[in-house]
């Protein structure tokens, strides 16, 4: 997608170990992924669904919420991937991680300012291609 939002070719990707969200040549955004433990799963997603604020449970990637690391929080501009749990959403408290290092539990994190943007810039049914 380009900044003013017409679709140019085949869908950018997402390069996980690069540390950052491309949209097209002139969008380029800091991120953070999956963790060694947790990686972000490589492959072609479709956006299933947008949360402005979302409920965020380790339970739903097989860690309880009890667990070292297990969490359970509320997180702004949520765009889900994948029925599982796989999102690209706000993450402030990864803000000195990103583009620098992957600290998450497997979803894509970005700035409450890029996810923000993100949020409104995508629909529903648009295509997210995360590679290595």
């Amino acid at each position: 997608m380009s900044i003013d939002g017409v679709e140019e070719g085949p869908p950018p990707p997402l390069p996980a170990p690069h540390h950052r969200v491309h949209f097209g040549e002139d969008g380029v955004m800091p991120a953070s992924m999956g963790r060694p433990e947790y990686p972000t799963p490589v492959g072609s997603y479709t956006v299933l669904s947008k949360e402005r604020s979302v409920i965020m449970d380790s339970s739903s990637v097989g860690i309880p919420v009890d667990d070292p690391d297990g969490y359970r929080l509320s997180v702004d501009y949520a765009v889900r991937i994948t029925s599982r749990g796989l999102y690209v959403h706000s993450a402030p408290w990864a803000l000195p991680a990103l583009g620098l290092e992957n600290v998450s539990h497997g979803c894509i994190s970005l700035s409450r300012e890029d996810a923000e943007w993100y949020y409104n810039a995508v629909d529903i049914g648009d295509p997210v291609i995360v590679q290595e």
